[in-house]
């Protein structure tokens, strides 16, 4: 069965501004995101390559929100089912308190299947994205 992998970067010019951080900054951060985006787009195809599904890797930049990017994705695609990742305490956490997980559930063409990592998984994901949200943070 074929499937399609989404994974949305977001540029960092949102926040550019509250960090004080001046366009040229932004270029080399937002290649890295790209970059980013697209190994972690690669990595799910390898996974659903693995479980005998035939994948295409699709990497797309948010030009409004995430949610709004992967909703605009998906009524331009034939889109069966869409799979997200829910990264708060639990997927019911997550739809209640305003994520792009609760975006997709109300808003979507297509039915939405939440995926909760195991919590030492999240957990190290968590702190991955603090460490670089810390990097990439003016001091």
């Amino acid at each position: 069965a074929a499937v399609d992998i989404l994974t949305v970067w977001q540029p960092m010019q949102a926040f550019s501004l509250s960090w004080g951080m001046m366009a040229g900054d932004l270029g080399h951060i937002d290649a890295e995101a790209k970059q980013g985006a697209a190994h972690i787009a690669a990595a799910g195809a390898a996974m659903a390559r693995a479980a005998g599904l035939v994948p295409t890797a699709h990497v797309e930049e948010a030009t409004t929100s995430v949610a709004r990017t992967i909703l605009r994705w998906a009524e331009a695609h034939p889109v069966k089912l869409i799979v997200v990742g829910a990264t708060g305490r639990s997927a019911l956490s997550d739809v209640a308190s305003g994520s792009v997980a609760n975006a997709l559930v109300h808003h979507a063409v297509a039915p939405v299947l939440l995926v909760r990592l195991p919590r030492a998984r999240h957990r190290a994901t968590r702190d991955a994205q603090s460490a670089t949200a810390q990097e990439l943070a003016p001091h």
